[in-house]
């Protein structure tokens, strides 16, 4: 099952260069998982989280306050801290989307919006279920070919104006050795020595290759 990676990132690489892996993975019951974060402020609104439902489900998220600062942070944890309770509460991901965007509405810091993507794990099967909030969708590497996950991402969290049409719900079969790249807008951002940014399909390709 997929190895699952966040980052932010600020340094400046050669536009070739291969984005350094994450430390070694943790294993756990039916997949392995490695994260890496470098937040480029003191205080950062990004999010990864790894949550085991039962002894063969799980739960992972990565996510994204639209925003710098402590207000960013604590959206972030107000997000976090619900996204534990709600994976045992859960049947679906989009089923969490949706509750958690109704917390969110009501609880959080004003004016503070929030990508997410979740995706829920069950060893038995061997199936991915997955949804997004307006977060780029992770890229899936089988037997070196990469590949984005598929879906209709939903509207971004915490903002009461914003309306939309709930969360929409994909899914996919994993096979042993297939990996599972998520990463926020950060890793995007980064400079090359030519003065722009890697982009979108950058270094998550080059990654999702060589980790």
């Amino acid at each position: 099952m997929p190895a699952s990676s966040s980052a932010r990132s600020r340094r400046s690489v050669a536009p070739h260069e291969p984005v350094p892996c994450a430390p070694p993975p943790t294993p756990r019951v039916g997949f392995h998982d490695t994260g890496r974060w470098e937040p480029s402020t003191f205080a950062s609104g990004d999010l990864y989280e790894v949550v085991r439902i039962n002894e063969h489900r799980w739960l992972l998220a990565i996510g994204d306050v639209m925003s710098h600062g402590a207000q960013a942070s604590r959206t972030m944890a107000i997000a976090r801290a619900q996204i534990r309770e709600l994976a045992h509460t859960s049947r679906r991901a989009d089923e969490l989307l949706l509750r958690l965007d109704g917390y969110m509405r009501d609880n959080a810091p004003s004016r503070q919006a929030l990508t997410l993507f979740v995706a829920m794990y069950d060893h038995n099967d061997r199936s991915l279920e997955y949804s997004s909030a307006g977060h780029p969708y992770p890229l899936f590497s089988r037997d070196r070919r990469v590949d984005r996950l598929v879906g209709r991402p939903g509207v971004l969290m915490g903002l009461p104006m914003v309306a939309g049409d709930g969360y929409h719900r994909s899914s996919k079969l994993v096979t042993a050795g297939d990996r599972l790249l998520l990463v926020t807008d950060g890793l995007f951002e980064v400079s090359t020595d030519l003065g722009g940014q890697l982009g979108i399909d950058g270094p998550t390709t080059s990654i999702a290759q060589h980790c």
